[in-house]
């Protein structure tokens, strides 16, 4: 029997119009954000943003952000470190298990944590 396909955040699903009904943006705001390059929508065969879930959680960090009077370049800037921060626990994690199979493999005793 074969299982449900896992559900994929980054897979553009959500035209311009449903994105803006269901954060209550409007379309042009989008368009701005897209230009600016804080929201990086797919484009289809034709041409048609198409927006995912990926898509919607960042227009709602950006919604969130500039509700509390923070201007597109402070957004840009928060998104951007956000960012950073994410790749660089990702580097940090991806070391540390390094760390931990060397260890491992040399039979280091193990430091308390």
């Amino acid at each position: 029997m074969m299982g449900l396909p896992e559900h994929d955040p980054y897979r553009p699903k959500y035209s311009i119009t449903t994105v803006a009904e269901l954060t209550g943006v409007h379309p042009q705001q989008l368009r701005r954000w897209e230009k600016a390059g804080i929201v990086t929508p797919e484009r289809s065969t034709k041409g048609t943003r198409r927006y995912s879930d990926a898509d919607l959680d960042r227009i709602r960090q950006i919604m969130a952000l500039t509700e509390t009077g923070i201007n597109q370049a402070g957004v840009e800037q928060i998104l951007r470190l956000r960012q950073d921060l994410a790749h660089a626990e990702s580097r940090a994690k991806r070391a540390e298990a390094q760390l931990q199979q060397q260890q491992a493999e040399h039979d280091f005793p193990h430091e308390p944590q």
